[in-house]
């Protein structure tokens, strides 16, 4: 785990991971977005207790679209920056040291920092879910090779009478 407390810039990691992995064909910023929230919410687990992606405004608050079961997804309202967001939700919180910030803003790392948050760059935190899901998808290869060829009761299993 990284840390008790994943809290994402999203817009950085998003504009981070175009940059790192062009795409065939370029989704819009939207989609770009859903597809983080998505992403991270399969590893979820495995990165922090909490995982907390701020975008800037658009939406303001919670937008049902992007819920994801593990990842809470915060939109910012009004002239509120998703920066200025994260430095609040670090600054009230009881135990900062216990936070992992994932930006590649020098300004965001050195005031998160300061409040007492470790930082993260979003190359790094590429790397290292990558790393996780390359690990997760070799998992699920040796299960299934030890298991044989799936059948339709992996997918069906029967029910017990009466249930």
């Amino acid at each position: 785990m990284l840390a008790d407390w994943l809290i994402i810039d999203g817009n950085n990691l998003v504009h981070s991971g175009r940059a790192r992995s062009p795409r065939g064909r370029a989704l819009d910023f939207d989609s770009e977005r859903w597809a983080l929230a998505r992403r991270l919410d399969e590893l979820a687990g495995d990165l922090a207790d909490r995982v907390t992606v701020v975008f800037d405004g658009k939406y303001a608050g919670r937008n049902a679209a992007f819920d994801a079961s593990a990842v809470e997804v915060l939109f910012t309202a009004g002239e509120t920056t998703a920066d200025a967001r994260i430095e609040r939700l670090v600054a009230s919180s009881p135990h900062p040291a216990r936070i992992t910030v994932v930006t590649s803003d020098r300004g965001e790392t050195l005031t998160v920092e300061a409040a007492g948050a470790g930082t993260m760059s979003c190359a790094i935190f590429l790397d290292h879910i990558e790393e996780r899901r390359a690990a997760l998808d070799d998992q699920i290869r040796r299960r299934r090779s030890r298991a044989g060829p799936a059948t339709l009761g992996d997918f069906f299993p029967r029910r017990e009478e009466g249930g």
